[in-house]
């Protein structure tokens, strides 16, 4: 019997240390739920605050190609504008050339009429009246040797006749 209360004493000292170590254990396993409640809470916290700071970037980012889609497309008018206006405007040069062209060439006509018709003119004049022994109407050559335009020739003859009256 001895044997059986030092058998029964050392379970009883076993079942101590069993009972002892199981509770060592939950305390460590409810600590261990713990500290994973607050790691997993920790995480979720970090979970939200990536999240919020992720759409706060998204909703930047899709600010920012709002507004750059808005600029490119300004810059697209503008382009188109600068374009419209550079063809008005060569248009307007175009237009404005064919004007002075056209101009010019009307003065030029007029130039050559007038310079025809003082021609003629002159030489009524000189049939009709004789000029002053100092003046002499010139020749086509005369003028041309001279490099002068014949208009300009002509208007010196022209103030140089002696009209007798």
């Amino acid at each position: 019997m001895d044997e059986m209360k030092a058998k029964y004493d050392r379970l009883k000292e076993e079942r101590k240390k069993l009972v002892a170590e199981i509770h060592e254990l939950k305390c460590k396993m409810t600590e261990i739920r713990s500290q994973e409640d607050d790691i997993l809470r920790e995480l979720e916290m970090e979970k939200a605050l990536i999240k919020g700071e992720y759409d706060s970037e998204i909703a930047i980012l899709n600010i920012e190609q709002r507004k750059k889609a808005e600029l490119v497309e300004q810059a697209k008018k503008i382009e188109e504008e600068i374009k419209q206006l550079k063809e008005k405007q060569e248009a307007r040069q175009n237009d404005m050339r064919d004007r002075v062209d056209i101009a010019t060439m009307k003065v030029e006509s007029a130039l050559t009429q007038l310079d025809q018709e003082l021609d003629i003119t002159l030489n009524e004049i000189a049939k009709k009246k004789p000029l002053s022994p100092q003046k002499a109407l010139p020749t086509e050559s005369d003028s041309e040797q001279e490099g002068k335009p014949k208009r300009q020739h002509m208007a010196k003859v022209y103030t140089g006749l002696s009209i007798d009256s």
